[in-house]
């Protein structure tokens, strides 16, 4: 008979079982501190049938008086792609007499059953996504060891470029969060593109991640830090997390340089993928184009399905999220 029990023991134990799932670095435990200095509740549960354990799931959660809201970043940690027939009993009974929105986005590889699954149990598709639910990723595996095999001329005409620059890259030195905080707003003005938060947050994850974060620094012959990049290691994958250069960094291109230098750092440490994160040439396509270039594989995963028990506040949630994160109005804001 299948149960929902609260979790009682310690992070390491958190995050073997999110790890036994192949689940997302977004369900680990540090990620729900994170998200708790923020102001978020974080509710954490594992699911068993037989007292076995098959899915463990952790909540991010906001109340405003009768309303919830629950966001499930990287989806339920099992096997089903990010779903769980269980999910909506357990958040339908922890918030009883609340009227309730929950946004799933699962990191798992899409699939025909997997949609079949949501679609099925009256999930549906938001009308306004956060990402487009393309992402692409290197398997140092398939490409016998080598970074970036299939990289396009350019990108490695650029990559080129910068080698030839008075620079050098070193990795986990004196992480300054000053410099991150500077270089980050240079490269606002100059993109003239608006980032909110995402600066100081970055800094936070590497301050909840501590040892799993690895973070390369470009430095010029003056000994400037002109750029950096860092990347989020769990078990065998890293995910590229955050990064920016400053007006000398971009004349050098030291982002071409940043990142094959950390990949190949993050391969030399035994990694055998590393994901880029989201693709989106409709919204981001100077970002997305500098991705792509690298020869990575494009692949599909599951990304947002949301659920409610007051079918009108489907709409006022996608109209907020809409407001929030649409990047028009983010380059508005930022003029």
């Amino acid at each position: 008979m299948f149960k929902w029990k609260k979790f009682t023991g310690d992070m390491n134990q958190w995050d073997c079982l999110v790890n036994q799932f192949d689940g997302n670095y977004r369900q680990c435990f540090s990620w729900g501190e994170y998200k708790r200095e923020l102001g978020w509740d974080i509710y954490r549960y594992i699911g068993t049938d037989q007292d076995t354990i098959k899915f463990a799931v952790q909540l991010i959660v906001r109340r405003y008086l009768f309303f919830t809201a629950v966001y499930i970043p990287g989806g339920v940690s099992g096997n089903d792609g990010g779903y769980c027939h269980y999910i909506k009993k357990l958040i339908n009974s922890l918030f009883r007499f609340s009227l309730i929105y929950v946004r799933l986005d699962s990191n798992y590889i899409a699939s025909e059953e997997v949609k079949t699954l949501f679609v099925k149990n009256s999930w549906f598709r938001p009308n306004f996504r956060i990402n487009p639910g393309i992402s692409m990723r290197h398997i140092f595996e398939n490409n016998d060891g080598e970074i970036m095999p299939d990289a396009s001329k350019r990108w490695l005409k650029c990559l080129r470029q910068s080698r030839r620059k008075e620079t050098k890259i070193i990795f986990d030195g004196d992480i300054q969060p000053s410099e991150i905080l500077r270089i980050s707003n240079e490269m606002q003005e100059n993109k003239k593109a608006y980032l909110r938060d995402e600066p100081k947050n970055a800094i936070k994850i590497m301050h909840y991640f501590e040892e799993q974060v690895v973070f390369a620094q470009c430095i010029d012959k003056q000994g400037n830090i002109i750029g950096f990049r860092c990347a989020l290691i769990i078990n065998d994958k890293a995910w590229d997390l955050y990064g920016a250069m400053d007006i000398n960094g971009r004349k050098f291109k030291s982002g071409y340089l940043l990142l094959f230098e950390l990949m190949n750092e993050c391969k030399n440490r035994g990694i055998k993928t590393f994901n880029l994160g989201s693709v989106d040439f409709a919204n981001n396509p100077g970002v997305t184009k500098f991705k792509s270039d690298t020869g990575g594989e494009l692949y599909e995963f599951v990304s947002e399905w949301e659920y409610t028990n007051f079918i009108f506040l489907r709409y006022i949630m996608n109209f907020y999220v809409y407001i929030i994160f649409n990047p028009i109005l983010l380059k508005y804001f930022r003029q």
